[in-house]
């Protein structure tokens, strides 16, 4: 059993990345003790790696022993059970930190240029928010990275890769070094919690802070005008919205509570008489 455990270990070595010289450098010099940021910024060693990997495997296997869990995948791979939000306007750690090219979402075209980039669906696994509520209903906006919900960005559905009611550090892609972001591109780029023994499984949950979305894709917009309360914001979302080669539905919400859907022209002027905006 040693042997084979000594096996399986050599394997995996031979899949995760090695820093180069460079880059472990900065490992040493700027993040000697910070386990979280090394993280965040993909300058882990290969043994941070495989624990993460480990620890992210017992989590799965948690949550795919038991029916409470596999329901709980089935809600997120729906997406309409539960309200999971990827920002696109938020920063985070590797943003503030200056190792994330940043630059707030397009002025005209926000929804569609991110899209561009991105795709409507992918298989690098994404940073979302989410609430055990179902789509288009009222949910409470936890105090772990409430600043995501209180933005604006997309609705998702996918494969919970782990679900946090806290903030993780996992890895940010803007923010990872070049050669790991190729060692990945043939699976994607993961990412990974530094503990998974808090890992949700519960289906109600209430609010996570993050969810590791795998396998995802779009299936609408949203907005929440508490953190956006500005005219000319909300036009140019739902504008950009319905005007996409395939159109989504843009969920408006007032911090968490669910002000309207704006479908088209007609649900676009139902929900700014909602908000008392006048045209």
């Amino acid at each position: 059993m040693k042997q084979l455990r000594e096996t399986i270990r050599k394997l995996i070595l031979s899949e995760v990345y090695k820093l180069t010289p460079a880059e472990d450098a900065i490992r040493k010099k700027d993040f000697s003790g910070q386990s979280a940021a090394r993280r965040a910024l993909g300058l882990q060693t290969a043994d941070e790696i495989i624990e993460d990997r480990e620890d992210l495997q017992k989590y799965q296997d948690r949550l795919k022993s038991t029916e409470e869990g596999r329901e709980l995948i089935r809600r997120f791979m729906k997406g309409t059970d539960v309200t999971v939000m990827h920002s696109i306007n938020y920063s985070g750690y590797a943003a503030l930190r200056g190792y994330k090219s940043f630059n707030r979402a397009d002025k005209q075209m926000p929804f569609q240029r991110w899209i561009g980039k991105h795709g409507r669906k992918g298989k690098d696994v994404l940073s979302c928010v989410a609430s055990d509520q179902p789509l288009g209903m009222d949910f409470l906006i936890g105090n772990d990275n409430p600043a995501a919900a209180h933005g604006f960005g997309f609705i998702m559905k996918g494969y919970p890769v782990y679900v946090s009611e806290i903030d993780v550090m996992s890895q940010t892609l803007g923010a990872l070094p070049p050669g790991l972001v190729k060692h990945q591109e043939q699976s994607g780029v993961a990412k990974r919690p530094g503990d998974a023994r808090a890992g949700k499984i519960d289906l109600d949950f209430g609010w996570a802070g993050e969810v590791l979305l795998d396998n995802w894709t779009i299936i609408g917009t949203y907005m929440d005008i508490s953190g956006n309360n500005d005219l000319a914001v909300f036009s140019t979302l739902a504008r950009d919205s319905m005007n996409m080669f395939k159109s989504v539905p843009f969920y408006v919400y007032d911090d968490g509570y669910f002000v309207g859907k704006i479908t088209d022209k007609d649900s676009l002027v139902d929900v700014r008489q909602k908000l008392g905006w006048s045209f």
